[in-house]
């Protein structure tokens, strides 16, 4: 026994009371720090993002959209984040088409959310959306964003499935991950 702060404490080997209360203390020190963000960019820290990797967590998805997007109509767009390697090369060569046409065979094929969880939504132009918070688990490998929008192309993109996502929701496409000032800049998305 090992009095400390008139209190006694058994002996575990180098692990005494006050040790396992510092190691502890430690642990939890590290956890709130790892939740907070980084001052200069106001994104999530780099042991954020990798402890959202080991141990799950929760992604915000931001949306921002155009009074004209999708050419003045609604967009359906559907988030995948993908647990099976050999379906994230499936839904690559898909385009956004292809997913809203085959997306219930999918579920069919991986059931209970074995291969993905996926999250869909629509919203009209200019719609205010607010922050969306979905759940992730660890074991994710990757994560692909679908736009269904009328004009023709792919209207997919990958994603980091531990990264927070902004969706760019413009007249004839999408852009994800890209800040405004650069975006306005991009000319296949003002066509």
């Amino acid at each position: 026994m090992i009095t400390f702060c008139n209190r006694q404490y058994r002996e575990y080997g180098f692990l005494t009371g006050p040790a396992i209360w510092a190691l502890l203390l430690g642990v939890l020190a590290m956890a709130v720090t790892a939740c907070g963000s980084s001052p200069t960019t106001q994104q999530p820290s780099w042991l954020y993002r990798n402890t959202r990797a080991v141990i799950g967590g929760q992604v915000d998805v931001t949306v921002e959209i155009t009074d004209n997007a999708n050419q003045n109509s609604p967009i359906a767009v559907d988030l995948v984040v993908v647990y099976d390697e050999k379906l994230m090369d499936q839904l690559m060569g898909m385009t956004a088409g292809d997913w809203f046409a085959k997306r219930s065979q999918i579920r069919r094929d991986y059931l209970d959310g074995a291969g993905f969880d996926s999250w869909g939504w629509e919203w009209i132009p200019g719609q205010k959306v607010p922050v969306q918070k979905l759940p992730l688990k660890a074991a994710a490998i990757g994560g692909v964003v679908f736009a269904k929008f009328v004009t023709p192309g792919a209207h997919r993109s990958r994603i980091n499935p531990f990264a927070d996502v902004t969706i760019f929701l413009r007249e004839n496409d999408f852009a994800v991950n890209i800040p405004n000032d650069i975006l306005d800049n991009i000319e296949f998305l003002q066509d």
